[in-house]
């Protein structure tokens, strides 16, 4: 005979009434607060659903693009700031190459557009083939970084999206971070999106789609509360 006290039972109960409600069809994870004004899609100048967010440190992604001479390339990324988050003031959109650092958009300077809050500005680094390490035949990396933290907390996270690569003023490659089999409201890795961080704590991806909730009737809420806990109750006394 197995005994069932009241602690024992108590739990049994609740861990059957969360699995009842499951069963019935409520999401596993509820829409989280949003981040930005604009969700689901994101506001322009961000694209999509998904974005990458940064803590501390710096990610990258070869883009496959080859310069080629007499050409001007442009590097554009919105760059958000949260609701109730600070604005990036120690942050960059660089370009790279085999050859090495090829320069930089960097926050702290007067060009740098800081968006409002709760929303996304646009920031861009220009150079040419003239450049040094941006010779014809090398290939184009673009580098983000962001050192305001460190810290896991919002108002010290900068947000990037919809990169976007222009030679001649004409686009040649663009990355939203979109990556299929991402869940509502879950975090993915940039890997996913194919861009490299080489520690995959200090950023990634957040799919901001709202998860699907199926609401339950209280009347039938309860009744399955008291199902679950005479269910328990009686294999207890097995």
């Amino acid at each position: 005979m197995r005994f069932c006290n009241a602690t024992r039972c108590m739990n049994r109960l609740v861990v059957t009434a969360i699995a009842a409600v499951t069963l019935v069809g409520v999401s596993a994870g509820a829409h989280a607060a949003p981040v930005f004004n604009q969700e689901n899609p994101l506001a322009a100048p961000a694209d999509g659903e998904v974005y990458a967010y940064l803590d501390s440190g710096w990610f990258q992604v070869g883009t496959g693009v080859v310069f080629q001479p007499f050409t001007s390339y442009t590097i554009t990324s919105a760059v958000g700031r949260a609701i109730g988050g600070d604005a990036v003031t120690s942050g960059s959109i660089q370009a790279w190459s085999g050859a090495g650092f090829i320069g930089q958009e960097y926050s702290g300077t007067g060009t740098w557009a800081s968006a409002a809050e709760g929303e996304w500005a646009d920031n861009s680094f220009a150079f040419d083939s003239t450049f040094a390490n941006a010779e014809a035949g090398e290939e184009l990396t673009v580098l983000v970084t962001n050192y305001h933290g460190p810290s896991a907390a919002q108002a010290f996270r900068a947000y990037f999206d919809n990169f976007r690569v222009y030679a001649n003023d004409e686009l040649v490659w663009s990355s939203s971070f979109e990556v299929e089999g991402l869940d509502a409201d879950a975090e993915g890795e940039l890997a996913d999106a194919g861009w490299w961080i080489p520690d995959p704590l200090i950023g990634g991806l957040v799919s901001t789609t709202p998860a699907s909730v199926t609401a339950i009737p209280e009347p039938a809420s309860a009744a399955l509360l008291s199902l679950g806990g005479l269910l328990m109750f009686r294999r207890s006394r097995r």
